[in-house]
């Protein structure tokens, strides 16, 4: 077989593959086992063939993603594995970035099987923690390659670093991604959000002094807004993943007020608004959430404490949250929560 004919099955099969994105489901299976044929075909009379591996590879994951969705998961993980199998042919050849990052979501599909749709350490199979591993080094290499700078690269660093308990570093490169994405899409934002959210009720208990993890938190949120503008969704979508840990972060924003200033304030402000309605049925936390709105003009910002900022920061220790009666040991009493009590029960 001469290279235009390889060139021509190459084609031949991605044009299928991308064909059988609008197929119904019977179509979709039939174009995606001639476009395999197609390219396997090319593979076979040339092994040095990188965009016949990379096109098998999304071909045969998509095969997988049928079955799976078909219940059949024993012949779905078969295509996942053989999928794998072609991504490294990939890697091996340097590929591009993408197709790493396309490598990468199925080894997190191994590593999880068969919760491929759900992310965090508690999904992942011990016997198959080895897929992330290997995830990680293909992404090491990637970015080694392209430099720190790709968006997809520090993305799915973050998400496989989060998939493996990691959770610090995987704030780290999910803030990158936050700062690196020229997308319409805030996914990174609300992800990276996620993550301090998860590291904060991680530490809070156990740390005196975690006070610079909501100002994190914060700080990053106000990034988020000034890149993307509107960032509703992203409220919605922490209160809706993380409500109850969540509602304790806002609820200690609010207890140490000095790390706010204006802007601050109205973005913190716009959260509760915005997710005040999704707690129809909670009145009690509905009321504590109006409370805050309330009480926000008698809050002390830093603003207005600049000179005490450092003394405070390193005395204070966060309270805890809606819902929970133990307060933090060594907490001094603070005029805001004194006011938001006084709000609820109408002394």
């Amino acid at each position: 077989m001469i290279q235009s004919d390889t060139l021509i099955l190459n084609r031949y099969g991605r044009a299928l593959w991308n064909l059988s994105e609008h197929r119904v489901r019977n179509d979709k299976i039939d174009f995606l086992y001639q476009a395999e044929r197609l390219l396997s075909n090319s593979i076979r009379e040339s092994s040095l063939n990188w965009f016949g591996y990379t096109t098998r590879m999304l071909v045969r994951k998509d095969i997988g993603k049928f079955y799976y969705d078909g219940n059949d998961k024993p012949r779905a993980k078969s295509y996942f594995k053989l999928a794998v199998e072609d991504g490294y042919q990939c890697f091996i050849s340097k590929g591009s970035s993408k197709a790493i990052c396309q490598f990468v979501e199925i080894c997190q599909f191994l590593g999880k099987f068969p919760d491929i749709r759900t992310y965090g350490f508690k999904y992942v199979k011990e016997n198959e923690k080895s897929y992330l591993l290997d995830a990680l080094d293909y992404l090491n290499f990637g970015l080694q390659q392209g430099g720190p700078t790709d968006y997809f690269l520090a993305y799915n660093m973050g998400i496989i670093l989060f998939d493996l308990d990691e959770i610090r570093s995987a704030v780290d490169w999910m803030k990158r991604a936050v700062s690196l994405s020229n997308t319409k899409s805030n996914m990174a934002l609300q992800l990276a959000c996620q993550y301090m959210i998860k590291r904060y009720i991680n530490e809070v208990d156990e740390k005196p002094n975690v006070v610079y993890l909501l100002k994190e938190f914060v700080f990053t949120m106000m990034k988020g807004k000034e890149k993307y503008g509107k960032i509703e969704n992203v409220y919605e979508f922490l209160f809706k993943r993380e409500k109850k840990a969540f509602m304790r972060v806002i609820a200690d924003i609010f207890r140490v007020p000095y790390i706010l200033d204006g802007p601050r304030v109205k973005l913190v402000t716009e959260c509760i608004q915005t997710c005040t309605p999704l707690l129809t049925n909670d009145v009690r936390n509905s009321q504590i959430f109006h409370a805050y709105i309330r009480a926000v003009p008698e809050l002390k910002l830093m603003d207005d404490i600049e000179p005490q900022l450092k003394e405070r920061t390193q005395s204070n220790s966060v309270p805890i949250g809606p819902e929970n009666n133990n307060s933090a040991e060594g907490f001094v009493y603070d005029f805001f929560v004194s006011h938001v009590i006084k709000i609820l029960t109408g002394s």
